[in-house]
């Protein structure tokens, strides 16, 4: 079985980056990806048919922040599942991406480690509890 997902990531470096980690991964498929929160909106609720079993989305976004797109995405699509992975260290961004509807929080500087088992979690049990996304 594979798994689509979704990025949404407005610097191309970073976002080569989790393709390239993300592509090793034979079951772990790249579905799309959006430079900000509005082109992903509008291609995760204009194209029915796409298929997203995850969405990765980061924090600090040109316009809507990735918290604003999973809150506005999950009342359209209340299946979606979500990751932020940002930069903010912040607990309070931690916890507004919690309460937008995000099901893990994983900081950047630990992405390069942690984001496909982080991946794999949230795809197996529907959710990274803050132990399993907090910096260790």
């Amino acid at each position: 079985m594979s798994y689509q997902l979704f990025l949404v990531e407005d610097h191309p470096v970073m976002l080569r980056a989790y393709a390239h980690v993300l592509g090793r991964e034979p079951d772990l498929v790249l579905c799309g990806s959006a430079a900000s929160a509005e082109e992903a909106f509008d291609a995760l609720t204009e194209e029915p048919q796409l298929r997203c079993d995850l969405l990765l989305a980061d924090m600090a976004l040109p316009g809507m922040d990735g918290a604003e797109l999973i809150e506005r995405l999950r009342a359209v699509r209340p299946d979606l599942r979500a990751l932020v992975v940002s930069a903010h260290e912040d607990e309070a961004f931690e916890r507004r991406a919690l309460d937008a509807g995000a099901l893990g929080y994983l900081r950047k500087r630990d992405a390069i480690t942690d984001l496909v088992p982080t991946i794999r979690r949230l795809l197996a049990n529907g959710a990274a509890t803050p132990s399993d996304t907090a910096p260790g």
